[in-house]
C-alpha cells in the first residue's frame, strides 16, 4: 500500500508539471502495486489518479478507470471520493460532447458534496453545471443555480469563483433579454478578475461582452470593445466568429465568410462542437445561392447533439 501511495503522489506531481507520459507510467505503477496489495481503497485511489491524468490530458483511457474507481468508492461508502470521481467523469463527458450526461454527473456530485458538508466542492460542481446550461441556452435553468453558486463562493471567500459565477450570470440574464443588466454584471466580473490578477479571464470576459452586445444588435458598442481586444495566440474560434459578425455588420460579406471558415477550422481542430455549430449556423445565414440547407442541417445536428436549445 505504501509503494502505491508514493507512486500515486509522484504521478500527481509529474502531471502538475505537464509531464504526462511520466505521470501515466507512475500512475500505472501505483495501480499495479495496489492490485497486488488487494486493498480496495488503495486500488480505488490508484484508478482515480489514472482517470484524472487521462481526463486532464485528453488522452483515451485503455480501461474505464474513472468508472472502476467510482464503483470501488461506492462499495466502500466513500462519498467524498465518489463526488470527485463523478466530477472527473463529468469533465470527460463534456469534452466528448456528451453534455447531458455531463450535467447528470455534476448534479450527482453536487448532491454528494452537499451531503458531506463540503461546501466549496459543492459550489464548484454546481458552477460547472450552470456553465453547461448557459452554453445550451437554457438560461432559466442556469439562473436557478447561479445565486447558490455565488452564495457559496462568497461564503468560502473564493474570489475567482465569484467572478466566474458573475460572468455566467451575465450571460444568462442577457440571453433571457435583460442586456443592460448583463453588461453591468460583466463589467463587475471583469473588475474582479483584474483585481485577482487573471488576465486570461479578463480577456474572456471582454469577449463575452462583445458576444452579448452583438447578440443585442448593439454593433457600435461591440466594435469599440473589439477594437482593444487583442487577437489570441493560439487562435480561438469564438474570436474569429465575433470578428466575422463585425465584418458582416459593416457590409464586408466576403471578409466575414473568410473569417468564419477560419473559425470553423480552429473549432474542428479543437473538437469544439458548440463553436462548430454556431459557426455553421452563421455560414448558413450568409449563403443565399449555395448549399444553405445542408450547412444549416449540419449546424442543427451538432447543436442538438450537445443539447443546445433550438433558437
Amino acid at each position: 500500500m505504501a509503494r502505491s501511495l508514493l507512486a500515486r503522489r509522484y504521478a500527481d506531481s509529474l502531471f502538475s508539471q505537464s509531464r504526462v507520459d511520466d505521470a501515466l507510467r507512475w500512475a500505472e505503477r501505483a495501480a499495479l502495486e495496489a492490485e497486488e496489495s488487494l486493498d480496495k481503497d488503495t486500488l480505488a485511489k490508484a484508478y482515480e489518479v489514472l482517470n484524472y491524468v487521462y481526463a486532464g490530458s485528453g488522452r483515451e483511457e485503455p480501461l474505464p478507470y474513472g468508472l472502476m474507481a467510482l464503483q470501488a468508492y461506492t462499495e466502500l461508502g466513500n462519498l467524498r471520493h465518489q463526488g470527485w470521481c463523478l466530477n472527473n467523469l463529468a469533465m470527460q463527458d463534456f469534452g466528448a460532447g456528451r453534455w447531458n450526461e455531463s450535467l447528470a454527473k455534476f448534479r450527482q456530485a453536487t448532491g454528494l458534496f452537499r451531503r458531506i458538508g463540503d461546501t466549496a466542492a459543492e459550489g464548484n460542481a454546481m458552477y460547472n453545471e450552470a456553465e453547461i446550461l448557459v452554453r445550451q441556452d437554457r438560461y432559466a435553468a442556469a439562473a436557478e443555480l447561479l445565486p447558490g453558486v455565488l452564495r457559496i463562493a462568497r461564503a468560502v471567500e473564493d474570489d475567482e469563483l465569484v467572478a466566474l459565477a458573475l460572468r455566467e450570470t451575465a450571460r444568462s440574464v442577457a440571453g433571457a433579454g435583460d442586456v443592460d443588466r448583463g453588461v453591468a454584471v460583466l463589467e463587475d466580473a471583469r473588475s474582479r478578475f483584474e483585481a485577482i490578477g487573471e488576465p486570461t479571464e479578463v480577456w474572456a470576459t471582454d469577449l463575452a461582452l462583445v458576444e452579448v452586445l452583438q447578440g443585442a444588435g448593439r454593433e457600435g458598442e461591440a466594435a469599440k470593445v473589439l477594437d482593444v481586444l487583442r487577437e489570441p495566440d493560439p487562435p480561438q474560434a469564438a474570436f474569429h466568429r465575433v470578428v466575422a459578425r463585425r465584418h458582416l455588420a459593416e457590409g464586408r460579406t466576403d471578409e466575414a465568410r473568410e473569417r468564419l471558415h477560419a473559425a470553423l477550422a480552429v473549432a474542428q481542430d479543437d473538437g469544439d462542437r458548440l463553436e462548430q455549430g454556431r459557426i455553421l449556423r452563421d455560414l448558413a445565414a450568409l449563403e443565399t445561392d449555395g448549399p444553405q440547407p445542408e450547412t444549416a442541417r449540419r449546424a442543427a445536428e451538432i447543436l442538438n447533439s450537445i443539447g443546445v436549445v433550438a433558437g
